[in-house]
């Protein structure tokens, strides 16, 4: 569908909890499947007035990416095409960043509102990208885990602002890696691996790793209980601690 064609209607239902009284916005209606983009993603603005979320018409179809304008109550249609991955919210919400796997390989962005689409970096090196990426909280980089060979796993790091691309750090056991940058104003990214390893912790419990996204100043970061099970999906950061 071509960009200027994409449609804006209205499906948020307001209710009220029975329980609390509590008003509760209902963003969607329609009969299909809404997800989120990835728990790490940037899907929200900054002002939490605009969030990013999915919609497929079956399991098995690629899915549309809409845009909730929670203060106008409307929701919009952004991006229906195949080999749509990782998409991620600018921090000052102008733009929405993603990669195609098909076509024109490499980071795109489309403008939140003429719609615009242009291609950032063209990279054919990512061949499986994870499905959510992050953007630094100056808007400056963009980061992704992918697959670049067929025994190898990135943490990839697009300069947007000189617009190229870096593998900073590469290990089969990153497949399927969720990144996430520190909720202070750094550019340090957490890193959970999909399946865990206890070998980055020492015995200590299953292991994490921060790294600045420059790809230097490695650390282990352990959770400190020999016991617990390996980390899977997503991990958060909840403090803004100095993990040396």
């Amino acid at each position: 569908m071509h960009a200027a064609a994409m449609p804006t209607h209205c499906e948020l239902i307001p209710r009220l909890d029975p329980d609390t009284g509590v008003e509760v916005l209902q963003l969607t209606s329609a009969p299909l499947l809404h997800e989120t983009v990835g728990p790490a993603a940037t899907a929200f603005t900054q002002d939490s007035t605009r969030l990013l979320y999915s919609r497929r018409f079956a399991p098995d179809l690629p899915p549309q990416y809409w845009l909730a304008e929670l203060a106008r109550g409307q929701l919009r249609l952004l991006l229906d095409e195949m080999g749509v991955r990782a998409p991620a919210l600018s921090p000052d919400g102008r733009y929405l960043y993603y990669l195609k796997v098909s076509g024109q390989p490499g980071l795109w962005r489309l403008c939140l509102e003429s719609l615009h689409q242009e291609q950032v970096v063209a990279t054919r090196f990512l061949l499986d990208p994870c499905c959510s990426g992050v953007v630094r909280h100056d808007g400056a980089v963009f980061a992704v885990c992918g697959q670049i060979s067929d025994d190898q796993w990135a943490i990839v790091r697009f300069d947007l602002v000189h617009r190229e691309a870096q593998v900073i750090l590469q290990s089969p056991t990153l497949a399927q890696a969720s990144v996430e940058y520190a909720p202070q104003s750094s550019a340090d990214l957490l890193i959970c691996p999909a399946g865990g390893d206890r070998t980055f912790s020492a015995g200590y419990g299953p292991g994490l790793q921060v790294i600045a996204d420059d790809g230097t100043d490695l650390r282990q970061v352990s959770l400190g209980n020999p016991d617990l099970s390996l980390p899977r999906g997503s991990c958060h950061w909840a403090s803004v601690g100095d993990w040396r």
